[in-house]
C-alpha cells in the first residue's frame, strides 16, 4: 500500500491498487505493468505547489519524499519557500529496528577501532565469509567492535533471515532507511548515530563496504601510530570534485544544494577512518544542510569542511582494486575495493600464510608517506602502482612471492 499526502492533515484511503485522499482532486493510482504509481491532480493550481510524502505500508513506515512545482504561464512564477531544497532532517529518520547496543555496554570505553560494515540486507553470505576471514579480529579482540550495518526490508522473508543472523552472531545493526542509491548518504548517517549513540567513547571509527578486503593487522598499526589525532578522517581525498549540473545526470547536484563551483575535497566512500569525535560533529552539521545522496562528498566533503575535520590522505586505505593473487600487495594495503567474495578465504590465508615470502618491506605506518604528499589523483594512483608494485631493479620476476 502507497499512500501520498501534500499535507499532514489530509486523510488517507487506499483500495488496492489506488489511493484517495480528503482532497478529493488528488489521488494516486498503481500500474502493475511498469510498477509505478501515477500522482493525480485536478484542476491543479500554483498553490499545489509543495513536497508530496509517499509513504509505503511496512513497519515501520517507509517515508519518501516528491517535489512537485506548479507554474501558472500567465503569472509571474517567483522563486517561492517550496522551492527550497529539503534539508538532511527530513530524509533521516533516527533510531534502529536492531540497535545492537549490547556492543558497546560501556559507550565504547577501552575500545580502540569500531568497525562498522555496511551491507545489503540479503548479503548473509559476504557477511559470513568476512566474519571467518579478515572481520575475525573484531569478533575476537576485546579493543575492537564488529557490526553490520543493513537496511530495513519489505520482504519477509530476508527480514527473518536478518533477525536469526542477529540472534546468533550478535553483530547485526538495522537502521530505518530503505537501500538505494540515492540513500547512501542516509546509510552514513545511521553509522554515524550508532556510533555517538552507543559508542562515543571508542577512539576510532572504520566505515567499510562489505566488498572489501581489509588487512587488519596494518589497520591497528596506522591506528597505533595516529591514537592521539582528533577532528580527522584518513582515506583516498579526491581534491577539486566539480558538481554535475546536468539535470538528466545520475550524479546531478543543483545549485540549490550546494552552489560553490567545486565540492570541498572529500575521503573516497568505499573505506575511511575517523577519529572518534567527528561523527557527532558531522552528523549535526548534515542535519541542517540540504540533502546530498552523493554519501562520501555530501559526509567527508561538505559535513566534514563545515564542521571543521580535517582530511588526510592515506594511500594505504586503497579504494582501486587489486589482483587477487596479488598478496604481496595485500600485505602493504589497509584496505582493498571490489574484490570478489569468492576470493577473500584464498587471500586470507595467503596473506598469513609465513611460508610465502615476499621482496617488499614490511608494512609500517609510515610506509607510504611518499604517496600521501602528492595532491593530483592520477598522479596518486600512479605512485601507487609503479613505486609500490614495481620491482627495484626492474626485474620482473623479483617481486612478489619469492
Amino acid at each position: 500500500m502507497v499512500a501520498w499526502l501534500l499535507q499532514p492533515d489530509h486523510r488517507l484511503l487506499t483500495v488496492q491498487e489506488k489511493t484517495f485522499t480528503q482532497d478529493k482532486r488528488i489521488s494516486a493510482q498503481y500500474f502493475r505493468q511498469t510498477e509505478l504509481w501515477t500522482l493525480y491532480i485536478l484542476n491543479a493550481t500554483v498553490n499545489d505547489t509543495g513536497t508530496y510524502e509517499c509513504q509505503v505500508s511496512s513497519h515501520p513506515w517507509v517515508r519518501l519524499f516528491v517535489r512537485l512545482k506548479v507554474t501558472d504561464p500567465n503569472a509571474d512564477n517567483t522563486t517561492t519557500a517550496s522551492d527550497e531544497p529539503l534539508l538532511t532532517r527530513d530524509y533521516h529518520e533516527p533510531g534502529f529496528g536492531i540497535a545492537g547496543d549490547h556492543l558497546c555496554p560501556s559507550g565504547g570505553d577501552g575500545i580502540r577501532l569500531v568497525m562498522m560494515v555496511q551491507s545489503r540486507p540479503s548479503n548473509t553470505a559476504v557477511r559470513r565469509t568476512l566474519r571467518r576471514t579478515w572481520a575475525r579480529p573484531g569478533i575476537q579482540r576485546k579493543d575492537v567492535v564488529l557490526a553490520f550495518l543493513v537496511a530495513r526490508t519489505n520482504d519477509s522473508a530476508v527480514q527473518k533471515s536478518i533477525e536469526k543472523e542477529a540472534d546468533v552472531f550478535a553483530d547485526i545493526v538495522q537502521a530505518n532507511f530503505v537501500d538505494h542509491y540515492n540513500n547512501l548518504t542516509l546509510k552514513s548517517l545511521a553509522t554515524l548515530e550508532w556510533f555517538d549513540t552507543f559508542c562515543p567513547r571508542a577512539k576510532f571509527l572504520l566505515k567499510a563496504d562489505d566488498d572489501l578486503f581489509v588487512n587488519m593487522d596494518n589497520l591497528m598499526t596506522f591506528i597505533s601510530h595516529h591514537e592521539d589525532e582528533r577532528r580527522v578522517i584518513f582515506g583516498n581525498v579526491v581534491f577539486n570534485p566539480k558538481p554535475d549540473r546536468d539535470p538528466t545526470s545520475k550524479f546531478y547536484t543543483s545549485l540549490a544544494v550546494w552552489g560553490k563551483h567545486t565540492f570541498p575535497k572529500y575521503v573516497g566512500g568505499p573505506i575511511y577512518l575517523m577519529s572518534g569525535d567527528v561523527p557527532p560533529r558531522i552528523y549535526d552539521t548534515l542535519m541542517k544542510r540540504p540533502y546530498l545522496f552523493i554519501e562520501d562528498v555530501a559526509v567527508t566533503g561538505i559535513g566534514a569542511q563545515l564542521a571543521g575535520v580535517r582530511r588526510r590522505r592515506a594511500p594505504e586505505l586503497f579504494t582501486y582494486p587489486v589482483p587477487s593473487g596479488d598478496t604481496c600487495r595485500f600485505r602493504l594495503l589497509i584496505g582493498a575495493h571490489q574484490i570478489p567474495t569468492e576470493d577473500l578465504d584464498d587471500i586470507w590465508q595467503r596473506v598469513h600464510d609465513p611460508l610465502v615470502q615476499c621482496q617488499t618491506p614490511e608494512y609500517s605506518a609510515t610506509l607510504w608517506e611518499p604517496c600521501a604528499r602528492l595532491k593530483e589523483q592520477e598522479r596518486m594512483r600512479h605512485c601507487m602502482l609503479v613505486l609500490f608494485a614495481a620491482p627495484k631493479t626492474g626485474k620482473k620476476d623479483e617481486w612478489g612471492p619469492a
